[in-house]
């Protein structure tokens, strides 16, 4: 019997690290996807396996690319690739709660903020007004 309990509490414990593992790799998906789909309006990126923990607060996870990641976007005109950090909020209810380049907020959908989704909207306006 003892080792049943014994067997018992290791597979909950087992189970308790891959669950927490699956989380993690879930968080990291995420993100990459989110990141990708900001960062292809402005043409190429190289976006690197990233670095994931968990968040303060046991409140999901923080999912960066740090200086020296090797992440690279192109710049605001296109232009060449440089070199970027990002960071990315994926929350416990399994959403991405908000995305920073370069220390900028591009997407945080709480204040239904989209940098990219701006620069969409202001460049139409500009075709609008120049008319046919």
């Amino acid at each position: 019997m003892k080792i049943w309990i014994h067997a018992l509490a290791a597979g909950v414990m087992l189970t308790g690290c891959s669950a927490e593992r699956w989380a993690e790799r879930d968080a990291v998906v995420a993100c990459e996807r989110m990141l990708g789909q900001l960062l292809a309006d402005s043409g190429s990126a190289v976006i690197p396996e990233p670095q994931a923990r968990a968040a303060e607060g046991d409140d999901g996870f923080l999912v960066s690319w740090d200086a020296g990641s090797g992440l690279q976007v192109a710049g605001a005109e296109g232009g060449a690739l440089r070199e970027a950090t990002a960071r990315c909020h994926f929350g416990l209810q399994g959403d991405v709660e908000w995305v920073e380049l370069d220390g900028e907020r591009i997407f945080d959908p709480l204040t239904r903020q989209d940098a990219a989704q701006g620069q969409r909207d202001g460049a139409s306006d500009l075709d609008d007004r120049a008319g046919p």
